[in-house]
């Protein structure tokens, strides 16, 4: 298989069990060691519910497509059995400012509802 992330050719050893089963490796264990995950929970109140952000890692990398998208899915399935009632907004790269804080703020009140925030990195500026 090809690493995702810096091209290399990397081998996965299976045994005859799970020989026929479709598993699906995106990133070698080199680039696992480079871009360690890092997963950051925090809540950040606003006006009469709460904006809930899940992040996969604590500094923003740039990568050419989603190498991490098992990883990022394995967070929504958490998300959306942990989270019923709320609204979940998925985005990659957030830059979250007081124009964004109001967006949000304005989306829960309509909905009545805390959102959800799934995303690999977050910064509050």
């Amino acid at each position: 298989m090809r690493c995702k992330i810096c091209n290399k050719t990397f081998f996965v050893q299976r045994k005859l069990k799970d020989l026929l089963e479709n598993q699906r490796y995106f990133i070698c264990d080199d680039c696992y060691k480079k871009y360690k995950i890092d997963l950051e929970f925090n809540v950040i109140p606003l006006d009469d519910f709460d904006l809930i952000i899940l992040s996969l890692f604590k500094e923003a990398y740039k990568f050419k497509g989603d190498p991490f998208i098992i990883e990022y899915s394995n967070l929504f399935n958490y998300a959306i059995t942990h989270y019923k009632d709320e609204i979940i907004i998925c985005e990659k790269n957030i830059y979250i400012d007081d124009k964004k804080l109001e967006l949000f703020n304005n989306i829960s009140k309509i909905s009545k509802t805390s959102l959800v925030l799934i995303c690999n990195v977050y910064v509050l500026k």
